[in-house]
C-alpha cells in the first residue's frame, strides 16, 4: 500500500477547497490515474480548469512530482511522492 501527498497551490486551492490531501493506493498508481482520481472527487471547476475536453492537461497547468515538472501521465508514482498542482513560474 502507498500514499501520495497532493498539494493545491494558487487558484487550485480555491477550486478544491483544500490546500492538500493524501491519496492512498493499493498497487501502482500513474500520474494520469491520480489526476483522474482527484478530478472525480473534487469540484467540477477544478477538473475543467486543468483538463481540456479530451482529458489532456491544459498548457497553463504545471504538475510537479517531488519538485520536478512532469507531464507524462504514464509516470508511475511511488509511496511518499509529493504531487503539486500549480501554474508555471512567471517573471518579469
Amino acid at each position: 500500500m502507498g500514499r501520495i501527498r497532493v498539494k493545491y497551490l494558487n487558484v487550485y486551492h480555491d477550486l478544491t477547497g483544500k490546500k492538500e490531501e493524501f491519496i492512498d493506493f493499493e498497487e501502482s498508481l500513474t500520474l494520469g490515474e491520480l489526476v483522474e482520481r482527484v478530478t472525480e472527487s473534487s469540484h467540477p471547476k477544478f477538473r475543467d480548469s486543468i483538463l481540456d475536453e479530451v482529458k489532456r492537461l491544459k498548457p497553463h497547468v504545471w504538475i510537479l512530482v517531488n519538485r520536478a515538472h512532469v507531464n507524462d501521465f504514464e509516470r508511475v508514482l511511488k509511496d511518499g511522492d509529493v504531487v503539486v498542482f500549480s501554474f508555471p513560474p512567471m517573471g518579469g
